[in-house]
């Protein structure tokens, strides 16, 4: 299975245009071992695949260095919206 980086990576080459990530967990996912996380690292690859939408899964994505990661999202207009 592929990870979200390179999920990310794979699906710019599938869209023209501006398109959405979505970090959910699985119906079935263990969050006592296997917590679905986000940060800097995701969302540069969503910024230099020409993403514009991240949206996370509520109360079961962990944020990595929230602040920064708002920043950048910021800096770059890139939307973070939790569903």
């Amino acid at each position: 299975m592929e990870g979200t980086d390179a999920a990310i990576s794979r699906a710019s080459g599938l869209v023209k245009g501006g398109f959405v990530v979505v970090k959910a967990a699985r119906p079935d996912q263990d969050m006592r071992f296997d917590v679905p996380l986000v940060g800097v690292g995701t969302l540069r690859t969503l910024i230099d695949s020409g993403g514009s939408v991240l949206a996370l899964e509520e109360k079961k994505t962990l944020l990595i260095d929230k602040e920064e990661l708002v920043q950048k999202a910021d800096d770059k207009n890139i939307s973070i919206v939790i569903i």
